[in-house]
């Protein structure tokens, strides 16, 4: 039987349909194949926002480039699908880093649709990412598109001038990267300080309980041993809240 995706006779090498059935369970954090001749398919990885409780893609990403190094992998093919509210991934970060997401790991074009080649695909690359906002941002109409006040906000957040579209999306890519340290940095403050905050409060009720009772002990023994305290006087004798008497 030769393989789906690379005409490999696969004759001798076991691979059942169910591990393509399992390729939308998002419990499975990958799913790769290595033929015997070292070539091998990336078919999908499942980082935090596929599934993952822990690991990142990139943490998937790198434990599998170690797996093939140690495997000695010849080759690796993988169809980069990924989006992001509608948007191929792929263009993103060529337009941000010049190389797909895929790239920080060797991956490089390998076969575009409509017979596009790599010369080709990375000339559209350039040509996308080096476009000026000369005419996007122009001031001379009185009334700007929302693509323009996008692009005037983010100029006056930025400490340098943003003149192409790379400059932009890396800016942009700048301020989520440092969104998330920021708030990752701050969880374990926040959870030291809930700590913090809850021994006191924990402190301040066992005050408040030894004191009401402490007043409502004085009280019991200040009375006769033959006669009955209503929960009203009793009540009534301790200087606190009607809930913590209560309780």
């Amino acid at each position: 039987n030769p393989c789906l995706l690379c005409n490999f006779d696969m004759e001798g090498e076991k691979l059942e349909e169910c591990g393509y059935l399992h390729l939308d369970d998002s419990s499975h954090l990958l799913h790769t194949i290595v033929h015997a001749n070292g070539y091998g398919h990336l078919l999908r990885v499942n980082g935090r926002e596929g599934g993952s409780r822990h690991l990142t893609g990139r943490d998937i990403m790198s434990f599998r480039d170690h797996l093939c190094k140690v495997l000695h992998v010849r080759k690796v093919t993988v169809m980069d699908i990924s989006k992001k509210h509608r948007m191929d991934c792929r263009l993103l970060h060529a337009i941000t880093t010049g190389h797909p997401w895929y790239g920080e790991w060797g991956y490089k074009f390998g076969a575009g649709s409509f017979a596009h080649t790599s010369d080709t695909y990375q000339e559209a690359v350039d040509v996308l990412s080096n476009d000026h906002f000369a005419q996007q941002s122009s001031h001379r109409s009185p009334i700007r598109t929302p693509l323009q006040n996008t692009i005037a906000l983010y100029w006056s957040l930025s400490d340098r001038q943003l003149v192409t579209v790379r400059d932009l999306f890396r800016f942009i890519m700048h301020l989520l990267l440092q969104a998330r340290k920021d708030a990752e940095m701050s969880k374990p403050a926040m959870d030291e300080h809930r700590e913090v905050e809850s021994n006191v409060l924990c402190l301040t009720i066992n005050e408040d309980i030894n004191r009401a009772e402490a007043a409502m002990l004085k009280v019991l023994r200040a009375v006769q041993a033959e006669r009955w305290v209503s929960w009203r006087a009793l009540r009534g004798a301790a200087i606190d809240s009607r809930e913590l008497l209560d309780y």
